[in-house]
């Protein structure tokens, strides 16, 4: 007889590992799939050529919710959080761009590239949970002013919302 399964989670990425791990917790029997060699997904680094690992959104997981961080003892399997201080976007041309902890500077390196983002750098960071100055003020984790760090805490908070409603708690 096949094995039957409460739940199938399609894609290992952390939203769906951190859906099963609740689903398995409250008793549910969970089968996660991924198409990759590797589970994890946006939250990957990977080794792309010897000594020099790659990782294309990692900074994402800082988003994760303490909440959820406490409830599954991420840190006790080895789960740690670096802030993220600065980034670096290389630009056509020989240009980049260089965002970092230091708030004048990075507004500098913004206005240099267009005056009008400069203006409303601090209205944007405060729009999407950040405090203004390149920090998130809830979690001192994420991107400085990152559009993405309001819409990726509400996808994480959704699917554990939808994961704990369905195990009934």
């Amino acid at each position: 007889m096949a094995k039957r399964y409460d739940a199938i989670i399609v894609g290992g990425g952390h939203n769906g590992l951190v859906a099963a791990a609740y689903l398995a917790r409250a008793g549910r029997e969970v089968l996660v799939l991924e198409q990759r060699h590797i589970v994890g997904g946006a939250t990957v680094t990977e080794e792309l050529h010897p000594g020099f690992k790659y990782s294309v959104f990692s900074y994402v997981v800082s988003l994760l919710r303490p909440e959820i961080m406490r409830d599954l003892s991420l840190a006790r399997h080895g789960l740690e959080i670096l802030p993220l201080e600065s980034t670096f976007t290389p630009l056509p041309g020989g240009d980049y761009l260089l965002r970092g902890p230091d708030h004048a500077q990075t507004h500098r390196e913004i206005y240099r590239h267009s005056p009008r983002d400069a203006d409303v750098y601090d209205e944007y960071g405060r729009l999407n949970g950040a405090d203004g100055h390149g920090g998130a003020s809830d979690s001192g984790h994420g991107a400085a002013g990152s559009g993405s760090t309001r819409l990726a805490r509400l996808a994480i908070a959704g699917t554990v919302g939808r994961a704990r409603a369905r195990a009934g708690w």
